[in-house]
């Protein structure tokens, strides 16, 4: 880990970098890793980890001390053992040399005895560095037994390799439970867009059955119902115009706003093509032909170059949402095709029941044209391309309520 790595580094700065210094060096930082893995996998929290792994090692100047004796007195001893050895190899037989004790009159030590017990190794006792032969501090041993006892670089790598496996394998489980839940998932999903498919077929078979018995018994009462059967028959379309002029907006019928939006031409409006949006008077004359115009006022062109703003007030709260849905968007598309610099309506609606209770909208002819498909401009007032704008878009189902939602807008 970097963090123990730098803290050893501290613990060795002012060190001479001798191979023996760099070889305790790691020797110590695989220590505190191990003891770290350790308290980690215990369930200690890595923060508190690694705290109380630094503080274990606070300060290896009792080390480095202890090794530097070690070296010391080997190096002092080694001309003595060197001497010794010699005198051993010049015997020809093996034999016990008297020592000071028997000079003195003393017994001469037997197998077994005290003295050569002592001169045995001991069970379990550290084992000093390699060619020392000399005797070995208690303290300074410990150090080396602390050293030996840290896990060794090859068997860390193991772990770390193993832990690495596992960590993938746990990975490849994980993604592919993963992609089956998924795959799951997009199944339901299907399932129950066919159950919805099934059940909007068979209630539009239903309505239409229905619709169709309504128009025969129309017919036998001598009323026209065709157009309703008409709109049922056109699920796509939201609003639908039967032979004899009827207008049905949702599989009812159409009240005056949705009329006049149906009758709407782009004559009507054709001496207005490419009027300036800050033209009030133009303008002004130009709302005043399209639909929900008797409710029109505020009509304002100060608000930018590019920007209108009017208001359709104390609207009677007869006639029905859509319908109004449908006459906003309408005259939103009629303004941006008959003025080319206009690129903003900001409108405000209001109902007589409670005037006060504004709705606002803002159209921007990005939003608008990307709705339409098309490019809103003078050259759509015609009457194929008005059948376009309004046959294959503004009658759709939801077409003119989602342009409307899409616009709506907050009182700052």
């Amino acid at each position: 880990m970097n963090e123990i790595r730098m803290y050893v580094e501290h613990l060795f700065e002012g060190c001479m970098l001798t191979a023996e210094n760099i070889e305790l060096k790691e020797e110590i930082y695989g220590n505190l890793v191990a003891r770290y893995e350790d308290y980690v996998a215990g369930g200690m929290d890595p923060v508190e980890a690694l705290e109380k792994t630094k503080a274990s090692m606070s300060s290896i100047d009792d080390v480095i001390e202890g090794v530097d004796d070690v070296r010391e007195t080997a190096r002092a001893d080694n001309g003595d053992t060197a001497k010794a050895d010699t005198a051993k190899a010049d015997t020809a037989e093996t034999t016990v040399l008297p020592n000071a004790a028997v000079a003195k009159g003393a017994s001469p030590a037997q197998p077994g005895t005290a003295g050569e017990t002592a001169a045995m190794p001991v069970a379990g006792a550290p084992v000093p560095p390699a060619g020392f032969e000399g005797d070995v501090d208690e303290d300074v041993a410990s150090v080396f037994s602390s050293a030996n006892a840290a896990a060794p670089k090859g068997k860390r790598t193991r772990n770390i390799v193993i832990a690495a496996a596992a960590g993938f394998a746990l990975f490849v489980v994980v993604g592919v439970g993963l992609i089956y839940a998924l795959g799951a998932i997009d199944r339901v999903e299907d399932h129950v867009d066919s159950a919805a498919n099934e059940v909007q077929n068979g209630g539009q078979s239903a309505y239409d059955g229905d619709a169709a018995a309504g128009q025969q018994s129309g017919q036998a009462n001598g009323q026209s119902n065709s157009g309703q059967g008409n709109g049922a028959s056109a699920r796509n379309k939201e609003v639908v115009v039967d032979a004899d002029g009827t207008v049905w907006v949702d599989g009812e019928l159409g009240d005056d706003i949705a009329v006049a939006v149906v009758n709407a031409q782009p004559g009507d409006i054709s001496l207005y093509a490419e009027i300036d949006p800050s033209d009030a008077a133009n303008v002004e004359s130009l709302i005043r032909l399209l639909p929900m115009s008797e409710w029109a006022t505020d009509i304002d062109v100060t608000l930018g170059v590019d920007v209108l703003g009017l208001a359709y007030r104390e609207v009677p709260d007869g006639y029905d949402g859509d319908s109004i849905d449908l006459a906003l968007s309408y005259n939103t598309m009629a303004l941006f095709c008959s003025m080319p610099l206009l690129n903003e309506v900001r409108v405000t609606v209001t109902e007589a029941d409670d005037p006060m209770d504004e709705d606002y909208y803002v159209f921007t002819r990005d939003n608008a044209q990307s709705r339409f498909g098309v490019m809103l401009s003078a050259d759509m007032m015609n009457e194929a391309g008005w059948h376009q704008l309004k046959e294959d878009n503004l009658y759709s189902r939801k077409f003119a309520e989602n342009m409307v939602d899409a616009a709506e807008r907050e009182w700052l």
